[in-house]
């Protein structure tokens, strides 16, 4: 079967699919200037803002999103600078101090530019079909290289090196969690048999893959992936009488050992939190001094030129920035939640609900679940993709109310 046959109503554009492949295939870049590697996808959404940006100026043509969202992330932004103007005159890396912020901010325009771009149902799906095809793609090469069959050893490393300043990025916390939620872009696949036995196979790929990982988050979010994937292809009662039979496929495939390990490894992980419980108590401490601004991204020393960092989304806001970024987050994340849910009922009868669904999980999972034990709106590679769900998700709306691709002057108004 042809990969354009997949969605079976809409043409595959292959420009939109390699910008999907490539936001969530974990690949980096060193660059001379930045100190830290950066992923692709975070590059070319950099590149297609500007490109946005100057194509609007020079056709004159307004660029309009929808209001709620403006309003959140324009809150949310001067929310981050209030506490950075207050505390750059007192940081002894004022430079840092302004690197963190706008780190906490820029993932932000990856869902501006993918809201822009993806303004026919031929985009949308042919970048969902490219972020799912490089979900799969690298569960299948880390598989590989740790059965010494392909790139072997590569993943042994901390910052594994492709080849010269690319690389697979750190894969056991961001990585992890995002190819335990990516997978479920798969459920966009219109339902049929080849379409479901696809997503078995490589949903099942993805966990054994995750599991290799050693993430206590993203091995139980790739699993509940896998069950929302097997509960489309079996139902509810089969899947029930299923599960024993899957389990059984994954220890004659000879991975009792590693799934023993690895659920002793995610239980005693979670219990004590992943060592983070010390690193909490810290943050929990610079709040108590100062609950409205935190630390205002201030920098104590040259010496000791490490900003502090909490390991979990909430703290890292509220003891870098204060109170202000944490309630303007919180309700982007409750909003980013409601919308997902609300997509899903409105697309109850489309072909797509499966996919919404998905979206649904996928947003409640990396946004929210992983926001307890990482800083996953912060990072380039994490945040880019949850943005790109939450574009994803206001899309499906103006397609599933037939005004997708009207004018973006009714945008605002939608």
């Amino acid at each position: 079967m042809r990969i354009d046959n997949y969605f079976k109503k809409d043409k595959l554009i292959l420009w939109f699919f390699v910008i999907g492949f490539l936001v969530l295939f974990p690949l980096f870049v060193r660059l001379p200037s930045i100190a830290v590697p950066m992923p692709i996808g975070a590059i070319l959404v950099l590149v297609s803002a500007v490109l946005i940006f100057m194509f609007s100026s020079f056709s004159k043509k307004e660029l309009l999103f929808p209001r709620n969202w403006v309003v959140l992330t324009l809150c949310y932004v001067m929310a981050v600078f209030i506490p950075l103007l207050i505390g750059i005159g007192d940081s002894a890396l004022p430079y840092r101090s302004i690197m963190a912020a706008l780190q906490m901010i820029m993932p932000i325009g990856a869902f501006y530019v993918f809201f822009y771009l993806l303004d026919s149902r031929e985009k949308y799906t042919s970048l969902i079909l490219g972020g799912f095809t490089g979900v799969c793609l690298f569960s299948v090469i880390l598989l590989l290289s740790k059965n010494n069959l392909l790139l072997s050893g590569t993943f042994e490393d901390v910052h594994p090196v492709l080849t010269g300043p690319f690389e697979f990025y750190q894969f056991r916390q961001y990585v992890g969690i995002v190819m335990a939620s990516g997978i479920l872009l798969g459920l966009f696949l219109l339902k049929s048999t080849f379409n479901s036995l696809i997503l078995i196979i490589f949903g099942f790929i993805a966990v054994v893959a995750i599991s290799e990982m050693f993430t206590s988050a993203g091995a139980m979010m790739s699993l509940v992936a896998f069950g929302l994937i097997a509960l489309r292809f079996f139902g509810l009662s089969k899947l029930v009488f299923m599960s024993p039979i899957f389990l059984a496929t994954f220890l004659f495939l000879g991975f009792g050992n590693a799934l023993q390990e690895s659920i002793s490894y995610e239980l005693l992980n979670i219990a004590r939190a992943g060592n983070r419980f010390g690193v909490w108590s810290e943050s929990v401490e610079i709040i108590k001094g100062s609950p409205f601004f935190g630390n205002s991204f201030s920098y104590d020393s040259v010496y000791a030129d490490r900003m502090h960092g909490s390991h979990s989304q909430l703290l890292n806001i509220w003891s870098r920035a204060g109170i202000l970024p944490l309630l303007a987050w919180m309700g982007i994340l409750l909003y980013a939640i409601h919308r997902s849910y609300r997509l899903m009922l409105l697309g109850s009868n489309s072909v797509y609900y499966f996919g919404y669904r998905g979206l649904f999980v996928a947003i409640i999972q990396l946004a929210f679940l992983s926001s307890i034990v990482v800083t996953s709106f912060d990072q380039p590679y994490s945040g880019t993709v949850i943005w790109l769900l939450i574009a994803l998700v206001e899309r499906g709306h103006r397609f599933e109310t037939n005004i997708g691709e009207l004018p973006r002057k009714t945008l605002m108004r939608a």
